[in-house]
């Protein structure tokens, strides 16, 4: 953690903009901070901001812009607070209905979907303002926009996520909690060359990875693939007689959860599109057509057909 005592001290990014950081510049991203506020700290006190008044840094090329700071109100509750083009006439504010518990760790967060804010204390959506305009010109940490008003107290794990993170995501941030672990991972020999790769879906995650070996073991050095939106994907153009082993981890802001258990499969070469068809008869009704199977049969772990 960052201590400030309200001297002025503060940390700064001239690079971390707009122009620079195309995560930020398509106006859906996210920050989340940890801070531990201390008495007497005064009105507009930031813990961080993204602009700047004109001649800060003494080039003459600074103006407000549209930048924006999370701070404090008069009364110590948390706002994140919005400037316009040249100018910053207070139309811009987000305020949370609490103040800060001070000498207490706090989380606080801010999300941007394209004009949409939103404000979080501990976990909780607080607050949101619709049609907010805000830019990155640079990145300071521990003072607001006019250089004037200093944070007082502790700062840590301050983060910039290049998307716009859910209620969920900012309740796992603030709970420090990565993903749960997928469970009955399995792979099936479907056919051909072809492995199909399922597990259970792990709630609020939407993103995993699906790591790969051929050397009996899987870990999360291994190779993987990333799915999006789904709990199922194919591994396609395998070698016949190879072994592959498998297993899947959530993704989530915070980072990668752990390993499911690991399942391996052998690709034996069953279905091969070269191969002869046979139709597939049910009480003596044609459905259709296999290969190598007039009556198809799963083994009793589903990792072959007959």
């Amino acid at each position: 953690a960052g201590h400030f005592d309200g001297d002025g001290g503060y940390a700064y990014n001239l690079d971390f903009n707009d122009e620079n950081v195309d995560e930020v510049a398509d106006g859906r991203w996210s920050i989340s901070v940890w801070v531990n506020a201390d008495e007497d700290m005064n009105k507009w006190s930031s813990v961080f901001s993204t602009t700047a008044v004109k001649d800060e840094f003494d080039t003459g090329a600074d103006s407000w812009g549209e930048g924006f700071q999370l701070n404090v109100t008069d009364n110590m509750r948390p706002q994140l607070y919005g400037c316009r083009e040249d100018h910053c006439d207070g139309s811009q504010k987000l305020t949370a209905p609490n103040a800060l518990e001070l000498n207490t760790w706090t989380h606080l967060a801010v999300t941007m979907d394209n004009g949409t804010a939103n404000l979080y204390v501990n976990g909780e959506n607080v607050g949101t303002y619709k049609g907010m305009i805000t830019e990155f010109n640079r990145l300071k940490v521990g003072l607001n926009r006019r250089g004037q008003e200093p944070w007082k107290g502790y700062v840590d794990e301050l983060m910039v996520f290049g998307d716009t993170l859910s209620d969920e995501d900012i309740a796992n941030v603030y709970k420090n909690t990565l993903p749960a672990t997928p469970e009955n991972t399995t792979a099936i020999n479907w056919a051909g060359d072809t492995v199909v790769v399922a597990w259970d879906a792990v709630e609020g995650i939407n993103e995993y990875n699906v790591y790969y070996s051929t050397t009996g073991t899987v870990n999360e050095n291994s190779p993987y693939i990333t799915v999006t939106g789904g709990t199922v994907v194919n591994f396609d153009n395998l070698t016949q007689g190879q072994s592959y082993t498998y297993a899947v981890a959530g993704v989530s802001p915070l980072g990668v959860g752990e390993l499911s258990a690991p399942t391996t499969i052998t690709v034996d070469g069953m279905l091969l599109a070269n191969e002869p068809l046979w139709e597939t008869t049910v009480d003596n009704v044609i459905y259709g057509y296999a290969r190598k199977a007039q009556a198809m049969e799963f083994s009793p772990d589903g990792s072959k057909m007959y």
